[in-house]
């Protein structure tokens, strides 16, 4: 519940901050790529109940990677 309460600020900041017009401190900010990066373009990712740390994420290549550190590396399971 609460990272979803956190999602929800977050959108809410990005939305205020994009009617705001340039002249937002947030309009420096930019988009980055979100998982493994060797695996190429995630199409499917999920968490494991009651684990915050463990998630898998299944590339468009075919390769399925697994994260046990909430995202920040990633290891491959099999390409």
């Amino acid at each position: 519940m609460l990272r979803f309460l956190l999602l929800l600020a977050g959108l809410s900041v990005v939305v205020s901050a994009s009617r705001a017009g340039d002249d937002s401190p947030l309009s420096i900010l930019k988009y980055r790529l979100v998982g493994p990066f060797c695996g190429g373009r995630v199409s499917r990712a999920v968490g494991v109940p009651n684990d915050p740390l463990t998630y898998y994420a299944a590339t468009a290549s075919g390769g399925v990677w697994k994260s046990g550190d909430a995202g920040i590396t990633w290891k491959p399971i099999f390409d």
